[in-house]
């Protein structure tokens, strides 16, 4: 009997030891998960104000490297569920934006080789709709600039 009572003694300390190692382990991952939150918010809240610094009329590319980078890394999963949602979305619209940027340049430089009215017309028209489309992403951009996801005391994502 004082066999076993020593053993489950010996156990119980060393099970002891062992949940309070893992409490610790939780505890430093929730400390640097928190850490990281903040940096990946300060970082994609810049990329946001350089797009939106770069949406003046001219058909600028816009920056996503830090977006993709934190989808590649899998650190959007530092962000919660609603806040994913709501940077995706406009990310998609950047996105779709930096596409059509690219094909009004492609479609400048037909027209600067071929001298076309027809391609002049065409191209005026694309960049019309560009700049229209311009205007609005840059409206949208402020709006998720004044979210409140930027601010420090934001619900953070839930263990």
């Amino acid at each position: 009997m004082r066999v076993i009572s020593e053993l489950i003694g010996s156990l119980a300390g060393s099970l002891v030891g062992i949940l309070i190692g893992f409490g610790l382990d939780r505890l430093y991952s929730f400390c640097q998960d928190r850490k990281n939150r903040g940096k990946l918010k300060e970082n994609l809240r810049n990329e946001l104000d350089s797009c939106q610094s770069l949406l003046v009329g001219k058909g600028n590319l816009l920056p996503t490297v830090m977006w993709n980078s934190a989808i590649s890394s899998g650190d959007i999963s530092l962000l919660s569920f609603s806040d994913r949602t709501k940077l995706s979305s406009l990310y998609f619209e950047i996105d779709n934006f930096n596409y059509e940027a690219k094909r009004v340049r492609d479609v400048a430089v037909i027209v600067n080789s071929t001298h076309s009215n027809d391609a002049q017309v065409y191209w005026n028209g694309l960049t019309s709709s560009m700049k229209d489309n311009e205007l609005q992403l840059k409206e949208k951009i402020a709006k998720m600039l004044q979210e409140q996801l930027w601010n420090a005391k934001s619900k953070a994502k839930k263990i």
